[in-house]
């Protein structure tokens, strides 16, 4: 092959090579529109009302200040706090599934539940149950979520 039978080879490949950026960012982009930019799940162990009161405010400004539809939230209940995801915990209901209804979630630990003999229809219709509290904080933390400990 000539060299001047190269050149416009190489000049299509330098082409391609500048415009490799953008095409990654691209897809980058698309990806990031998929998954939120924040995940934060937070740990409640508290008993009183006031932490519990405490991490609903967290709750909503976090998402208000990182923006809803880049943010993803989850409260990780288990020990003492399972009361507020209990059907008798009247007073944040209606706060709690309005926060479920714009994507929070809401998990009750299973192992604390069998610990206080409760079921899931204990529990208000928008709570979630996973297995045991603790391993889903550390399995959101190995998926790179955020942690914040919630309470006293």
């Amino acid at each position: 092959m000539r060299s001047r039978d190269l050149l416009p080879a190489l000049v299509a490949g330098i082409s391609l090579l500048a415009l490799a950026p953008r095409i990654g960012s691209a897809s980058e982009a698309h990806v990031a529109s998929q998954h939120p930019r924040h995940r934060v799940i937070l740990e409640l162990t508290a008993a009183d009302p006031a932490s519990w009161e405490g991490v609903l405010n967290n709750l909503e400004n976090a998402r208000k200040a990182l923006g809803p539809e880049q943010t993803s939230l989850e409260l990780v209940v288990h020990g003492p706090g399972i009361g507020m995801l209990t059907r008798t915990n009247q007073a944040g209901q209606e706060r709690m599934a309005a926060l479920a209804a714009q994507g929070i979630v809401f998990a009750a630990c299973r192992n604390t539940m069998k610990r206080k003999s409760l079921s899931e229809s204990d529990l208000h219709p928008f709570a979630t149950v996973v297995p045991a509290g603790v391993a889903e904080v550390v399995l959101k933390q190995e998926e790179g979520w955020s942690y914040l400990k919630a309470g006293h």
